[in-house]
């Protein structure tokens, strides 16, 4: 069986996150292995400087993921699940590859800032008659 890309680990990263967040490197790992149901010789492979291949296309799957402004460092180490990084599980199905990642970001973005500007207007508004 081939060994999946770092863009096939990036829906069962995020999902993993959503339901289990904060997480280290290694748990969240150990858990999107579980859940892609990798077998023992995928979790073998290795890279040639000797790491594991599996882990390394998860942990590039999780920087790229950081990059997009869909996971978050808590802490040095623990990772979570941003708003963005829900909402991009909620409006698409499948592999989160760059093309769909880019296409639907900065409409995302656009939703959020609305709902939190219209969450301010409204406490502010609250406010006015306290």
């Amino acid at each position: 069986m081939e060994m999946p890309t770092h863009e096939q680990f990036r829906r069962p990263a995020l999902e993993v996150l959503a339901h289990s967040s904060p997480l280290n490197r290694k748990q969240l790992f150990e858990l999107v292995a579980a859940r892609m149901a990798l077998n023992a010789e995928q979790m073998a492979s290795r890279l040639p400087t000797g790491e594991l291949r599996a882990r390394k296309h998860c942990d590039s799957a999780l920087t790229k993921m950081y990059m997009k402004g869909l996971v978050d460092s808590l802490s040095r180490g623990l990772w979570t699940i941003t708003n963005l990084g829900k909402s991009l599980l909620a409006f698409r199905s499948g592999v989160l590859d760059d093309e769909a990642i880019a296409a639907l970001v900065p409409a995302i973005r656009k939703l959020l800032q609305r709902r939190y500007r219209r969450q301010s207007r409204d406490r502010r508004n609250a406010r006015r008659w306290i």
